[in-house]
């Protein structure tokens, strides 16, 4: 596209440039050079916009043949700007966190290095690129860890103490519950935590209720005081002897969601 058709279209799109009112506060006309903006005026009102292109052997900062900029708080957002076409813009590839200069753009000859994210490791034995000519050399690939872990097991009735969500973790990384009003946390090993290891997740803990049962309560049970039962286990309880039993009879504790339930005297 000729540099006179995109002045002829750009007025086009703004059929007031020529003839537009000057505002009396707002941005004044941006400086810009290398390159010219479509509608001139003196100065522009809050939030409005106006497209620039640029001459011949430069190119905006940010987009293709054309860009915009909004007048936000009496300053433009993002500042016009025309660099040289052999310039890079930055990379924008996922899972990557680019180490190298600060700023909009990069010159012919700039060296980028790469970082990875949280979780991730690059797939070649370069961490950086160049920028040739306008473009970057072939940029490293980030790609998933081995040794990372994915989401994190669900425990029933339990949450996940997170400083902040992510997708993957690291190895090494540690976890921890925190159990439902009601519920106790129970560890493997007596370890409530996981951890990342080789890719993997420790075992987990579990949450679990518990039912507290006072024999001094039932007559026909032998008072030995304050029984502890645990969510879904069954506890033998001995009954009070009687004449006409041989052997010992046992009553069946068994605790179902925090309530203590017995069974008659058995052997």
């Amino acid at each position: 596209m000729s540099r006179t058709y995109l002045r002829l279209l750009l007025l086009l799109w703004f059929p007031g440039a020529l003839h537009g009112e000057v505002p009396s506060q707002g941005c004044h006309a941006p400086r810009l050079n290398d390159g010219y903006f479509i509608p001139v005026q003196e100065s522009y009102p809050e939030e409005s916009s106006l497209s620039y292109a640029c001459d011949g052997g430069f190119k905006p900062v940010g987009e293709e043949w054309w860009a915009t900029s909004t007048c936000v708080n009496g300053m433009w957002t993002p500042e016009p700007q025309c660099i040289d076409e052999t310039a890079c813009l930055p990379p924008t590839v996922a899972n990557r966190n680019p180490l190298g200069p600060r700023g909009g753009w990069y010159r012919d000859g700039a060296e980028l290095s790469i970082g990875c994210d949280e979780g991730y490791e690059l797939g070649a034995p370069s961490a950086s690129a160049m920028c040739r000519n306008g473009t970057w050399s072939p940029v490293p690939v980030c790609r998933r860890s081995s040794r990372a872990c994915g989401a994190p097991p669900e425990i029933p009735h339990a949450v996940i103490i997170l400083q902040k969500y992510q997708e993957l973790f690291p190895t090494n990384s540690e976890l921890h519950y925190e159990c439902e009003d009601g519920y106790t946390l129970e560890g493997v090993n007596n370890k409530t935590s996981i951890k990342c290891r080789d890719g993997s997740w420790t075992e987990a803990p579990t949450c679990t209720t518990f039912c507290y049962l006072d024999t001094h309560l039932y007559p026909e049970l032998m008072p030995v005081g304050v029984q502890r039962i645990k969510g879904g286990d069954v506890m033998k309880l001995e009954c009070v002897w009687r004449s006409s039993w041989r052997t010992p009879r046992y009553s069946d504790a068994q605790c179902t969601d925090g309530t203590p339930t017995l069974s008659r005297c058995r052997n």
